[in-house]
């Protein structure tokens, strides 16, 4: 069956998007296992060891400067776990592989690791590693939407309370909403787009694609525009818009995809994260 016409939305909220998020949440593990995804470059032993080699250094700071003690639990949070071989390789290097002191710290790590899909999360705690890390008390699985970073629960609905020390992701600012702008002098416009039904064979397109431009967004989104908008009016705080403006202040034209969901998400944690935690995000990205 057809679906509808959509009336004209901002990129972000747009039907590819939607197809995006909820392709996450139906796929499960399978998006890394049967091989959807290129996951190996941040999901590789090496770069899990750089990691907890990071860690390590981290909380030996913090308890030479006296904000952390031999006894202080250290909370690691990992959003977007996915398959949990991150996870995994992060606590079997500071287990294994960091002497005495990695030892050590990795008595005292609560690593909370979370997936926004409950089918993905109830998939990757099963797996033989995961679920032995789980069993002994160093792990905390749980359900949290990078979104709506401030609401933790498990798997049983019971609420987590986050403080994390570090938090770590891969891959998970290109899997936000991002919004997407043009600036024109003193005019700001935003990419919009629409769904309509396929094309028919007796029902040619009144809009042919006459510039690679066009192709480029119509592969991408389908119908597009570009609406004029007022960035002030566009966001839910005022600190989006002075942050583009003041990026692009000596630019008359310019083109950018803007990450705002990320941005509200390192400032979700601002408040909750001990004073020195540490912000560990991968992503490789040409937007």
């Amino acid at each position: 069956m057809p679906l509808d016409a959509q009336d004209w939305v901002p990129y972000d909220e747009g039907h590819r998007w939607q197809a995006h998020a909820s392709y996450f949440e139906t796929r499960g593990i399978r998006a890394w296992t049967e091989g959807d995804i290129p996951y190996r470059a941040t999901n590789n032993h090496a770069f899990a060891h750089q990691h907890a080699v990071l860690l390590l250094a981290l909380v030996e700071s913090l308890q030479t400067e006296g904000r952390a003690t031999l006894e202080t639990r250290i909370q690691v949070l990992e959003l977007g776990g996915g398959l949990g071989d991150f996870c995994v390789g992060v606590l079997l290097a500071l287990r294994d592989e960091l002497g005495e002191a990695g030892r050590a710290l990795f008595d005292r790590v609560s690593y909370v690791f979370t997936d926004v899909s409950r089918l993905s999360l109830e998939q990757a705690v099963q797996r033989a590693a995961l679920a032995g890390f789980i069993a002994s008390g160093h792990v905390l699985p749980a359900l949290v939407d990078a979104r709506a970073p401030s609401v933790a629960h498990t798997l049983d609905g019971e609420a987590v309370t986050l403080a994390p020390w570090a938090v770590l992701a891969n891959y998970l600012c290109c899997v936000l909403p991002t919004k997407v702008f043009r600036k024109r002098a003193e005019t700001w416009l935003e990419l919009h787009s629409r769904h309509r039904p396929p094309l028919t064979a007796d029902a040619p397109s009144s809009e042919p694609e006459t510039t690679e431009e066009a192709a480029r967004w119509r592969t991408l989104l389908g119908e597009h525009a570009w609406l004029p908008v007022d960035p002030r009016e566009t966001f839910r705080g005022a600190h989006h818009a002075a942050l583009l403006e003041e990026v692009l202040a000596q630019r008359v034209e310019a083109e950018l995809a803007y990450p705002y969901a990320f941005m509200e998400l390192l400032d979700s944690f601002l408040t909750r994260m001990p004073h020195g935690g540490v912000f560990l995000f991968s992503d490789f990205e040409d937007g």
